[in-house]
């Protein structure tokens, strides 16, 4: 349950500041007390987020950039690397790798959004009208 600004002000209350401060579980039994309608009830350790929340940032809401980092493959390493091929299509995905100080897997995940392939297709067998009559007639 994602408790509301309001709710983590009124947490941050309770515990109190100073010589008047109480303990977290004390702070949430108080607060499930009186807001016996949410969800799930507060635990001590969302009291206590909170309360650090304050004094490392100065705001109770939420970081914004939670979950798993940007990976490297911005727009701009993307586009560099579609450049790069486009002038020279014969560069291999691990000299591409090197030059834009990105993975081997980061290009050719860049390749293969962008439809592009690594190499250059080569026809190495031809199949004749005799070869299809083998084929039929098996």
């Amino acid at each position: 349950m994602e408790l509301s600004e309001e709710d983590r002000i009124e947490i941050l209350i309770m515990i109190g500041f100073g010589d008047r401060k109480i303990s977290y579980q004390a702070a949430c039994n108080f607060f499930n007390q009186h807001h016996p309608e949410t969800e799930s009830p507060v635990t001590r350790s969302t009291a206590y987020k909170t309360y650090v929340r304050w004094f490392e940032r100065r705001t109770v809401k939420s970081s914004e950039n939670r979950g798993r980092p940007k990976s490297v493959t911005t727009f701009d390493k993307s586009l560099a690397v579609i450049q790069n091929i486009i002038e020279e299509p014969h560069s291999s995905t691990n000299r591409l790798s090197l030059n834009h100080d990105i993975s081997a897997s980061s290009v050719r995940k860049i390749l293969k959004k962008e439809n592009a392939t690594p190499y250059k297709l080569q026809l190495h067998q031809e199949l004749d009208v005799e070869d299809r009559l083998c084929g039929i007639q098996r």
